[in-house]
């Protein structure tokens, strides 16, 4: 739940940003934690099996709820954590490619 706290406090928004792959609403520090602490195989059955009044649940189940009902949800994660870091890495390629041409 700590990284969580560090974003926007509507799940159901982050659902929404993930499904988009709205990278302004999820910077690359949020989708790279997001990514470490991906729900488990099990977690996803567990949280998708309850049938009792959601508010019940604690923010990192109604979370793991709400992506787990995005398709896809892990790989759009990772294609979006890319696409953040793929600016830098050719920035680093230009760096070294200059070395290399002096």
């Amino acid at each position: 739940e700590i990284m969580l706290s560090k974003m926007n406090p509507d799940v159901e928004a982050i659902a929404r940003a993930v499904q988009s792959m709205d990278a302004a609403a999820l910077d690359a520090e949020s989708v790279a934690g997001m990514i470490r602490f991906l729900p488990t195989a099990d977690e996803c059955v567990l949280v998708n099996a309850y049938e009792g009044d959601e508010r019940a649940l604690g923010k990192a189940e109604r979370y793991f709820r709400a992506l787990t009902a995005v398709p896809g949800f892990e790989s759009k994660l990772r294609a979006l954590e890319f696409k953040q870091g793929f600016a830098s890495a050719i920035g680093a390629v230009r760096d070294w490619t200059e070395c290399v041409d002096r």
